[in-house]
């Protein structure tokens, strides 16, 4: 039954019996895949086809396939709100799972869904990570805190950054190995560097807003999570203003205009096109990735969709 009653038909005593509190959830129309439920963090794996979906909501991990627009779950054993998920270039998934809040954990698969173990325990608060080139994963923490997990699975606190009202949402690896931090907080991203522990703004700061322009006057309302592209730019999920804030090296901010793009719900039809009944504009953006070709990649909380803005100029 739709809510996962089990219904049988027997022969010995010509009845029809109905068991409740299977622990079951009913089926859904034939052929149609899971519709999204306020998809989360996001990451494309190395082929650029398949996007991986954290779903707190449904503690499931879904991958979208670009190749046929089809939508599925991937995962769903051992996660518990799952918030952020990584790639690697052996396209292992690493899901970072934010639990009851003060024992979130880190697991790590490889591309057929085979668990390959557990980076890290007892993670208090856990919003974003990301990845290095040396297989190191960083993950925002309580906050304020800055994690770093190595190989051996061992999580240190890297920093902590001092300034008042930071809220950790976002984390991206740079290519010149700088750390670039969102804060939701303070309106603001941050550059951390991993072996000096300097830390240094990039943009915002300025109070929440939507002012486009040079670093001192650049303004982002409530940025969630970050991807990098090519020539040392940055995308940032402006969850508040309803947009994709592009940054480069200098602070500098510049909006994406999203109006070359189709929209996917998780379901049969996918994806729907600007002119299409169901096509919706850009609210509440939170994940964000960038593929291969520049395509932007964001997922987005109020209609429960995920984006993909074409010939966006980046790399």
């Amino acid at each position: 039954a739709p809510n996962g009653d089990v219904i049988t038909a027997e022969w010995a005593r010509h009845n029809i019996r109905r068991i409740f509190n299977t622990g079951l959830s009913g089926p859904g129309a034939p052929g149609v895949a899971p519709q999204f439920h306020q998809p989360n963090g996001i990451a494309l794996d190395s082929t650029g086809n398949f996007l991986f979906i954290a779903e707190p909501l449904s503690n499931t991990v879904l991958r979208l396939n670009f190749t046929n627009n089809s939508t599925a779950p991937f995962l769903s054993t051992n996660l518990s709100r799952p918030v952020a998920v990584a790639v690697d270039s052996a396209d292992n998934l690493y899901i970072l799972n934010q639990a009851q809040g003060t024992n979130g954990y880190v697991l790590k698969f490889n591309q057929f869904g085979n668990l390959l173990g557990t980076n890290a325990l007892n993670l208090t608060n856990a919003t974003a990570l990301a990845l290095d080139a040396l297989s190191n994963l960083y993950v925002t923490v309580q906050s304020n805190r800055i994690l770093r997990i190595g190989p051996n699975g061992v999580p240190t606190l890297l920093s902590s950054l001092p300034n008042p009202g930071v809220s950790l949402q976002g984390i991206a690896v740079l290519d010149n190995g700088l750390l670039a931090l969102s804060d939701a907080g303070n309106h603001a991203v941050w550059l951390l560097n991993p072996l000096t522990l300097s830390v240094s703004l990039l943009t915002g700061n300025n109070g929440p807003g939507n002012t486009i322009g040079t670093a001192p006057f650049a303004q982002l309302n409530r940025p969630y999570q970050l991807a990098k592209a090519g020539g040392g730019m940055l995308v940032v999920a402006d969850w508040a203003n309803d947009r994709v804030a592009l940054v480069n090296s200098l602070g500098t901010l510049t909006e994406l205009a999203w109006s070359n793009s189709a929209v996917w719900f998780g379901r049969s039809g996918d994806p729907v096109l600007p002119g299409g009944s169901q096509f919706v504009p850009m609210r509440q953006p939170v994940g964000i990735a960038v593929a291969p070709n520049g395509d932007v990649i964001t997922a987005e909380w109020a209609r429960h969709n995920i984006r993909r803005i074409f010939n966006t100029g980046l790399s």
